[in-house]
């Protein structure tokens, strides 16, 4: 009688997998609740991207080899091995691709002028695209989205340096310039703190 059970491989592929999956769906309902995790400069955004990547290998590895094992056929095998190898190959150049086109950008991080606030921005600019989201850390490792900024023709203004912040008991403003030709060409949003 031959034996149906996992490659011991797949067993720990599936479990590895699973974990990851498993961290995607935590993160994914934190972010539902607007409470996005920090760490080390990178946030909830680019730590699901980070996920999906060693997720999807593991899975498909573990179906290759569970496949391979299972196939008496050389033909089988070596179409399993052909076939496994071209998705890895194909999932590995879109996730880069999404990830190299996506406006991942980049953050900066600032304190209020009494020290009781720390606001993050995330800056980011795709095409004609310019703009990027405001939080506020709540803890050493998490953060709340409290606004965001739009900028034309995908404009940088903390790259720049064009932006100042006004602080206030309850809220603050941003000014930045938003490479308009309008005016001065400095626009301004006012937020509330998420604490």
């Amino acid at each position: 009688m031959k034996n149906n059970s996992l490659p011991k491989f797949s067993k720990i592929s599936f479990i590895i997998a699973s974990a990851l999956a498993g961290l995607f769906i935590l993160l994914s309902v934190l972010k539902h609740y607007n409470v996005y995790l920090y760490l080390f400069g990178i946030s909830t955004k680019e730590i699901l991207w980070i996920i999906t990547f060693p997720f999807v290998a593991l899975v498909l590895a573990a179906f290759a080899v569970w496949f391979f094992k299972r196939a008496k056929n050389k033909i089988l095998k070596g179409l399993s091995v052909f076939l496994s190898v071209s998705a890895f190959i194909c999932i590995s150049l879109v996730l880069f691709a999404v990830i190299l086109f996506s406006p991942s950008g980049r953050y900066y991080n600032f304190r209020s002028d009494d020290g009781k606030h720390e606001i993050v921005v995330h800056e980011k600019s795709l095409l004609l695209y310019g703009g990027g989201d405001i939080y506020e850390k709540t803890s050493f490792c998490t953060m709340q989205r409290v606004g965001g900024y739009g900028t034309d023709d995908g404009y940088l203004p903390f790259t720049d340096g064009k932006f100042y912040f006004v602080w206030y008991a309850d809220s603050f403003e941003l000014h930045y310039f938003f490479g308009g030709i309008d005016g001065d060409g400095y626009n301004t949003v006012e937020m509330r703190y998420a604490k």
